[in-house]
């Protein structure tokens, strides 16, 4: 069965690691700083009408906590909260749960100080919508709460600072969350208009739905829901919560290709989708026509449609993702904690919420959690059709296999041995580069993870790797381990394919290609590849033509660039010889006189190097040289050419570079070398520098010339330093 990329599994757990630990940081420890007495009675007017008399008629009673039914009284109830404790500027009450529909504080003289209505967008004076509190308590004060469920409610009072504090950290952490989303919404609908597939569509609405829903439940978006109570009166909650609903199932269609999968779950989907588009509907029309007394009744169907859909949500994408769908893999585990999320939110609706902020706000984790693994379902799902798009053109296009190898192996072939005539130093670098140049045509024709060389060495089967990574696989463990197997393969006239049983190492599979060289004895071409792929029989087949192929034009490849090193390469220093630098000399003063480049020629002579050879012996004199060929391959390595001219002596030669460039380079390699010794013997040198002025007339040997004289009056004038003539 395909799985998630481990990479995906690591990235998840940090980034939501992050945000559960600045949770964590963030929950609130009540402090009860002082006993409080309360009471509490059933509110028989509305609150507005509420004044002295009314307040004295009404029979108040001690209240412990415990669970109140606020849904059998239409005004609510109103609690009576005293203390003996002389008032202070600095304390608050805080009142939980925060999922309470309507608030109201009021003084000792009924005065109302402050409200909170949820969904109604009425903002606290001094408090976010995070949680209930209120500033400026007396010795005596009033609560009167309505909401629909039957609940518990706490009151205590807090330090007014604490709570400002945690009320801010709340709101930077939310923000956080809910930009996050907003920003995964908007990138999918530039991918949607950009590769026009709906899926990325559904999914930016869906999930911008829930956000939307999300923050009007929560009041967060200011007064523009409001302009939906005109039209929508008591159903515009459900409205917004059933609209997502439609463009999840959708989404769903869409994303797993339901219709081509199975007939029973495409109807399944379809009868849930056409459901949610009716109670929309119906809930519209009940809303224009002013419909009332049927929101109980449809609340019920609402939430039995919910319990439905939960089981259908999970449903549908587990079992595809028990097949080896990968893509739905991501869904089930984003939808699975999206469920979760909702029941703990719809749990803390009904009781007392923890100290840890975090449980009863679950539901925000579970959206961001589910928004970034349908993200990359998404992309892992497009990256693999466009991947297998290409794929399957590039075999229509190249329907002679033969021809098309041979074409794969003239490019390889042809990009290698240009990069070794254009290669201007570094052997590690072009061997890299020829090994990227030789993995890329091999994954032309499948998706290689890593390529290794596998070779007898001493007795020893010996991997070398030539593409990927080292530690995606144990190559050498696996080698020690099947010993037998490997020299039975690589001697042997047919590719192998091996299913990787070892959970511990990795879940790639491989195919081990015996390679046929007289130079190398028992060679073999290992290949590993992501489980996903299918490796089918005439695949290996293809595979151990092509790899012997390429293999034979790999070792073409090395014995040009052995050649060609040896012919322009000085052995010792590892820079152009004096036949090739004085070569690139006279082309490119050539091609100045139609580019009208400025062409320059150092020429740098190592000062008193006969008494250093002398003195410490040709081993320290081999490594100043070694030393001074690495800082000039360091500093001029763009447009310019380090050579040996001879013994002591070498010249660098420049393409287009003006006179302020080169003075800055050669102060700051005289500054290096005074700054580091090779034991106790500073490194110096003489150098001399010719500008070509007159591109339509200088020839390399002239302007050598000029160096050469212009290092003769840097030695004149005391040695170690620069001349430009």
């Amino acid at each position: 069965m395909d799985t998630i990329t481990k990479s995906h599994y690591r990235h998840l757990f940090v980034f939501l690691s992050f945000f559960l630990l600045l949770g964590c940081q963030n929950s609130y420890q009540s402090e009860h700083l002082v006993d409080i007495n309360i009471e509490v009675a059933s509110l028989t007017e509305q609150i507005d009408q509420l004044n002295e008399p009314t307040l004295n008629s009404l029979i108040f009673t001690k209240y412990d906590n415990s669970t109140i039914d606020f849904s059998n009284n239409k005004n609510g109830f109103i609690f009576k909260i005293t203390h003996q404790e002389a008032q202070d500027s600095d304390h608050s009450l805080l009142v939980s749960p925060h999922y309470l529909n309507h608030v109201v504080y009021m003084d000792e003289a009924l005065h109302i100080k402050d409200r909170y209505a949820r969904n109604a967008f009425t903002a606290f004076h001094n408090y976010s919508t995070n949680f209930i509190a209120f500033d400026d308590i007396g010795n005596a004060s009033y609560v009167h709460i309505k909401t629909n469920l039957a609940k518990p409610v706490n009151f205590s009072i807090e330090s007014q600072k604490k709570l400002r504090t945690y009320d801010q950290n709340l709101l930077m952490l939310f923000t956080s969350i809910y930009a996050i989303i907003l920003t995964l919404v908007f990138t999918h609908i530039v991918f949607y208009f950009f590769i026009k597939k709906t899926s990325y569509l559904y999914y930016s609405v869906y999930i911008f739905g829930i956000l939307f829903s999300l923050l009007f439940q929560e009041g967060m978006i200011g007064n523009f829901p409001a302009l939906s109570y005109p039209v929508f009166g008591d159903y515009t909650k459900l409205i917004w919560l059933k609209i997502p609903s439609a463009f999840y199932w959708l989404f769903i269609l869409e994303f797993l290709d339901i219709k081509g999968r199975s007939k029973f779950d495409y109807k399944l989907v379809k009868v849930l989708l056409y459901s949610e588009v009716a109670l929309i509907g119906f809930m519209l029309m009940l809303s224009i026509f002013k419909i009332s007394g049927v929101y109980a009744y449809l609340s019920l169907a609402v939430n039995l449609q919910f319990i439905v859909g939960i089981i259908v949500a999970i449903y549908v994408p587990v079992k595809y993702a028990l097949k080896g769908l990968r893509h739905a893999q991501y869904l089930a585990i984003g939808v699975t904690a999206h469920m979760i999320t909702a029941i703990m939110r719809i749990k803390y609706t009904v009781t007392l919420e923890p100290m840890a902020f975090w449980m009863p706000r679950a539901f925000e984790f579970g959206l961001l959690f589910e928004a970034l693994l349908l993200s990359l379902g998404l992309s892992d799902k497009t990256m693999r059709v466009i991947k297998e798009k290409d794929i399957a053109e590039t075999k229509v296009e190249h329907a002679d296999r033969a021809l098309f190898y041979k074409e794969l192996e003239n490019n390889f072939q042809q990009k290698s041995m240009n990069s070794i005539d254009k290669n201007h130093g570094s052997q590690a670098q072009l061997n890299n580069l020829i090994n990227i140049y030789f993995a890329s045509a091999l994954r032309q024709l499948v998706e290689v993870e890593d390529v290794f060389y596998v070779s007898e060495s001493g007795n020893k089967i010996k991997p070398q790797l030539i593409s990927g990574k080292s530690s995606n696989f144990d190559i050498d463990n696996y080698i020690d381990n099947n010993t037998e197997l490997m020299n039975t393969i690589c001697t042997s006239r047919v590719a192998s394919f091996q299913s990787n049983e070892s959970k511990t190492d990795s879940d790639l599979s491989f195919v081990i290609i015996p390679i046929k060289e007289k130079a190398h004895k028992n060679m073999c071409l290992f290949l590993t590849f992501p489980n996903y792929v299918e490796i089918k029989n005439n695949t290996i087949d293809d595979l151990y033509i092509f790899a012997n192929m390429m293999s034979s034009s790999l070792f073409t490849v090395k014995k040009y660039q052995q050649t060609v090193n040896e012919t322009r390469f000085d052995n010792l220093t590892q820079v152009f010889n004096r036949k090739t630098i004085l070569e690139k000399l006279d082309f490119l003063t050539e091609e100045a006189k139609t580019s009208n480049n400025a062409v320059a020629v150092a020429f740098i002579d190592v000062d008193n190097f006969k008494q250093i050879n002398d003195d410490y012996g040709h081993d320290l004199g081999d490594k100043m040289l070694v030393f001074l060929c690495q800082q000039l391959k360091e500093r001029f390595n763009n447009n310019a050419y380090v050579g040996r001219y001879g013994g002591d002596e070498f010249i660098v030669v420049f393409d287009n570079y003006n006179k302020t460039q080169i003075e800055s380079v050669f102060d700051d390699l005289y500054s290096y070398f005074n700054a580091n010794k090779l034991g106790e013997v500073s490194l110096e040198a003489s150098i001399g520098v010719a500008m070509n002025t007159n591109t339509n007339t200088t020839r390399g040997k002239e302007l050598l010339k000029r160096a050469d004289q212009a290092l003769y009056q840097a030695k004149e004038k005391g040695k170690n330093q620069y001349m430009i003539m």
